[in-house]
């Protein structure tokens, strides 16, 4: 329905420029037949409607002699109806006659302005532009296609006029008593006055119609019109009011914006009610601002077409607003923070978190950590969803643009790129890899950029047990932590710890672990193997065996000797 107003509103405001038609006259120039046939024409027509007249007015005084004779009332009733018949049609002839002459229609003056008011006057006052400019706009379409069909029913008229004088004059041409003579004589005389009416009329439509055609503007001009006359009437009204309209809700938008600012509800950290209620109802006052400036410009430039169309293009949309408001009563309910989703909480969306910061039709949602984290989602959307609200160190996301990750399947890398839909790392070396950002989330990844820890396993021969939980740990230790400092730094060195691990079945085996600034965190793999090296260094420096696998083998024979010395005396 607010569509076909719509459409109404725009085919009101063009149509009438498109055919011509303009609210202050324009002077032009009459134009010229080009060739003397047209005027010889209208000169014929002319004739054929004075010929037309005056059979008329002596039908007519015919008519008003058998009045005079007429006894019964009867007779007298059926003799005032012809008399006004005839008074009808030579009314008729005598504009036909006028506006052959002329051009111009008689009565496209006062046409408008015949009809009395209904019992409906204000609501005629209030369409009654709209109507009159749509009438006026396709006046003249209209009256060449009724000249068109008058052409054709005056012609269908001249043909049964010619074929019915044809068959009276055969009936005529033969041998006939005096009184059938006389009786098909009589008819034969009104069938030629029908046909010298038919062949009159139909001379004037047709003239009438050739100077419509002829004065019709074309294609290009129509065009013209339509660019220059709209401009000049509709278009500069309707510029100015949209204009208006829109300064008028931008500036209002713009000053509750600054007193917004300015506002102690509105610097609360929690939005209460009252305060989204009075949000809501500046945004509803600020677009009435705007329509009632609109609605002011048209009224301030007597453009009541455009006014006209406009009021009915508003309650179209009041009355439509009655069936579609009610659906709309939940997402009310979420604009006004009443809803399962609140302002400044967090909410999960395809396995993100979101926070939400404006409630409108449309919400917008954002998420500090991503590239491009703004998503706007029609409020419908977020019926079924609900927020909580955020803890202050609660992330928003695994990882930061720049930050070195370790994900489980092994990759190592620094991310440059995250987005609501792919993750991007380098990793060592320079090679690109790139996930869903549902897929990086699935992997754990592992935030090594502001602290890490490597770790690695030793082991050494039983034969250095006596000093396995004592000295060795702290020879380790010093070491690598020495090589470390000398390395790195310091600062880049949190901690060494080396601790006596287990006793295997081959070796005796020491956790290594080195606590490390997320600064060199590109290092995390060269520092792995970095202390496997170290300690394999200050084995060797140690005289400490390192060993390997061993299998012990024990054979029965071994076991036979092994028990016969055993029993010897």
């Amino acid at each position: 329905m607010i569509r076909a107003l719509v459409l109404l509103f725009c085919l009101a405001a063009i149509w009438p420029e498109a055919m011509g038609q303009e609210k202050d006259p324009v002077k032009t120039v009459p134009q010229v037949p080009a060739i003397d046939s047209a005027e010889n024409s209208k000169v014929q027509a002319l004739e054929g409607l004075l010929l037309s007249m005056r059979n008329e007015e002596e039908e007519r005084n015919v008519q008003r002699e058998l009045l005079k004779k007429a006894v019964t009332e009867e007779q007298k009733k059926n003799i005032s109806a012809e008399i006004d018949r005839i008074d009808g049609k030579l009314k008729e002839l005598r504009e036909n006659f006028t506006t052959t002459a002329t051009g111009i229609n008689p009565n496209a003056g006062t046409a408008n302005s015949d009809g009395k008011l209904s019992i409906n006057d204000e609501l005629r006052n209030i369409i009654q532009p709209m109507a009159r400019e749509l009438r006026e706009a396709t006046a003249q379409p209209r009256e060449i296609e009724n000249l068109t069909n008058e052409l054709a029913q005056w012609r269908v008229k001249q043909n049964l006029a010619i074929t019915a004088l044809s068959q009276i004059d055969a009936l005529l041409a033969e041998k006939n008593s005096a009184a059938l003579s006389k009786e098909l004589s009589t008819l034969r005389k009104s069938w030629q006055k029908q046909l010298q009416e038919a062949e009159s009329r139909s001379a004037n439509t047709k003239v009438q119609l050739e100077e419509r055609k002829r004065n019709s503007p074309s294609v290009f001009n129509l065009l013209t019109n339509l660019i220059s006359h709209f401009w000049k009437n509709r278009g500069l009204s309707l510029f100015l009011s949209l204009s208006g309209g829109l300064l008028a809700w931008y500036l209002g938008k713009r000053l509750y914006r600054e007193l917004k600012k300015h506002s102690p509800m509105h610097k609360k950290h929690e939005v209460s009610f009252t305060t989204r209620l009075i949000d809501v109802a500046a945004h509803v006052l600020v677009v009435l601002l705007g329509l009632f400036t609109a609605l002011l410009i048209l009224y301030t430039r007597n453009d009541w077409l455009l006014l006209t169309a406009s009021l009915i293009l508003f309650i179209g949309m009041i009355w439509a607003s009655r069936t579609a408001l009610p659906p709309y009563f939940e997402q009310v309910r979420l604009i006004l923070n009443l809803g399962n989703i609140r302002l400044g909480e967090r909410v999960i969306i395809n396995n993100l978190p979101w926070r939400v910061e404006s409630l409108n039709f449309f919400c917008e949602l954002r998420n500090p950590e991503l590239t491009g984290g703004i998503l706007r989602l029609p409020a419908k959307s977020l019926l079924n969803l609900y927020s909580r609200p955020s803890q202050q160190k609660e992330p928003w996301f695994p990882s930061k643009t720049d930050d070195w990750v370790k994900l489980d399947d092994g990759t190592l890398g620094k991310v440059v790129l995250q987005s609501p839909e792919q993750v991007q790392l380098v990793k060592l070396g320079g090679a690109f890899k790139s996930y869903p950002t549902n897929a990086y989330l699935t992997k754990n990844p592992e935030n090594i950029s502001n602290r890490f820890r490597v770790s690695s396993i030793f082991g050494l021969d039983y034969r250095h047990l006596p000093i396995a939980t004592t000295e060795i740990p702290k020879v380790i230790s010093n070491e690598i932590l020495r090589v470390l400092v000398e390395r790195y730094g310091r600062e880049a060195i949190k901690s060494v710890n080396v601790e006596f691990a287990s006793a295997a079945p081959s070796s005796l085996d020491f956790h290594l672990a080195a606590d490390i600034d997320g600064g060199i965190a590109s290092q995390h793999e060269v520092l792995q193997r970095l202390l496997q090296r170290i300690a394999v260094d200050c084995a060797l420096e140690n005289n400490w065996t390192i060993p390997f696998p061993q299998m012990t083998i024990h054979t029965c024979a071994q076991d036979a000797v092994a028990t016969s010395h055993s029993t010897d005396p």
